[in-house]
């Protein structure tokens, strides 16, 4: 559409085409693999990403399973206790650019039993992961790719 818009058919379909190669590669590298639980940590509250939301879309293209449920909506408030009954296999901290860390997650109540604190997977997401996971834009390949990285890492 921006690409009619701004009477750049060529540049947008290109750039479209690179994109859906980039998901594809992604796709075909992960396929058969196992889809790891994951909650998604906006912040230490917790909010958190739905399934349905840009960002839980992200994940799903990723090969990561959404620990919440659509029905909580796309950017949901989640009880804590939520989260320890979820036990997620991942938990990806977009907060960690704002100085949340794996070691205070795990100091939460109940929360160091979880899988993703016990396998030492509480993943600490740089600034500019969460950027290209925050802003759908012309980087959306990309942040798949860096999810998958994460999530998959045995596959790249």
């Amino acid at each position: 559409l921006l690409g009619a818009v701004l009477d750049r058919p060529t540049e947008a379909a290109l750039l479209t085409g690179r994109v859906q190669g980039e998901i594809a590669g992604v796709a075909a590298v992960i396929a058969g693999a196992a889809q790891p639980s994951v909650f998604i940590e906006l912040d230490p509250s917790p909010y958190s990403a739905g399934p349905e939301s840009y960002m839980g879309s992200l994940f799903t293209m990723a090969g990561g399973q959404n620990v919440l449920p659509a029905s909580l909506g796309d950017f949901p408030l989640v009880d804590p206790e939520f989260v320890v009954a979820a036990d997620p296999e991942v938990i990806l901290l977009t907060d960690a650019p704002f100085g949340v860390t794996a070691a205070e997650v795990a100091a939460r109540p109940g929360w160091s039993t979880l899988s993703a604190v016990v396998n030492g997977r509480v993943i600490e997401l740089d600034g500019t992961t969460v950027d290209m996971l925050s802003r759908a834009g012309p980087r959306l390949g990309e942040a798949v790719l860096a999810l998958a990285r994460v999530l998959h890492p045995d596959r790249f």
